[in-house]
């Protein structure tokens, strides 16, 4: 079953983290202790530009103000895209990111991990045991952070071929465990220790065995752009773009099972003004009492970019 919301606006404010010349796009957000972390990736006009880069920027002043961006990656003959993130309860941010070279010969994704913001860890590659895919593993984020268990074992969601998810447990071995009929996964952790897994399209599937099986759970209506955390009480907040990625919502679920009295609130309204050449990618952090969202808008037609912090007080949802 389908399900379909009513929307409430939500009393969200945006802000420009950054504005430039070149193709802006997919933003994540992370933070390091009191620092904020927005990376995003800076091409010469053109999404699919081989020559991009990935940038990073800083706020120590809870996101009102941002440093100018510094080079991240920088990798020569190669596309440096799908930037997703998160931070981990012990406070280590990591930042996740595809490239592509050969002129999409392959495709390779790595993760980097911060304590302070200032100082990465030297890239990390995530690979998989994908059957029949050969030694040089096709592998795409597809603009989500990774999960992490108790036990330090990471979840690498990832998808091939736009329509076939695998979720890897990068514990050494890094072992495929699953293969779902799905695109561009998020995943969660819901408070009964479940998997929850959001994806284009707005399937929302859950995995009580830590990945290995799959059962649909239900069907928001159409959407794109997917995105998924658990709140610090252990609600489920999605992310996701609705009509021709023009506007974000956010929606609250107790688990990914109940959706009483559930309300889209919109938090960005976008509007079309034929310029436009993308807009959407939105990811979400919770800092305190607030939901911070990043999202991009580009006009390729006049080479020019912006990346957005859009700030929901949580109140919201209690009142939507």
């Amino acid at each position: 079953m389908t399900r379909q919301f009513g929307e409430a606006v939500a009393p969200s404010t945006a802000s420009v983290i950054h504005e430039a010349d070149g193709y802006l796009s997919f933003p994540a957000i992370a933070a390091a202790g009191e620092r904020l972390l927005v990376i995003f990736r800076q091409a010469t006009g053109n999404p699919l530009d081989f020559t991009s880069r990935i940038l990073i920027c800083h706020s120590d002043d809870a996101g009102h103000s941002w440093s100018e961006p510094d080079v991240w990656v920088d990798e020569p003959d190669a596309d440096s895209r799908n930037c997703g993130g998160g931070t981990l309860p012990g406070g280590l941010a990591h930042f996740v990111y595809d490239l592509h070279g050969g002129g999409g010969a392959w495709r390779r994704t790595y993760y980097r991990t911060s304590t302070d913001g200032t100082h990465w860890s030297e890239p990390i590659r995530l690979a998989a045991d994908i059957p029949n895919e050969g030694a040089e593993q096709i592998t795409s984020i597809g603009n989500r952070g990774l999960l992490w268990d108790e036990h330090g074992t990471l979840y690498f969601p990832h998808f091939l071929h736009f329509g076939r998810s695998v979720l890897v447990h990068a514990d050494g071995s890094q072992t495929q465990i699953a293969s779902v009929p799905r695109t561009e996964p998020a995943i969660a952790w819901n408070r009964q220790g479940e998997l929850v897994a959001f994806s284009k399209g707005g399937a929302v599937d859950i995995s009580s065995d830590r990945g290995a099986t799959w059962r649909a759970a239900t069907q928001l209506d159409t959407l794109s752009q997917p995105d998924l955390i658990q709140l610090g009480d252990r609600r489920l907040l999605f992310c996701y773009s609705g009509e021709n990625r023009r506007s974000e919502f956010l929606l609250l679920s107790k688990d990914g099972h109940d959706w009483q009295d559930a309300v889209p609130l919109k938090i960005f309204a976008g509007v079309n003004d034929g310029a436009l050449d993308s807009r959407g990618k939105a990811q979400c952090l919770q800092w305190g009492d607030e939901i911070l969202t990043v999202v991009y808008e580009s006009y390729a037609s006049q080479g020019t970019g912006r990346v957005y912090l859009i700030r929901t007080p949580l109140a919201a949802f209690e009142n939507g």
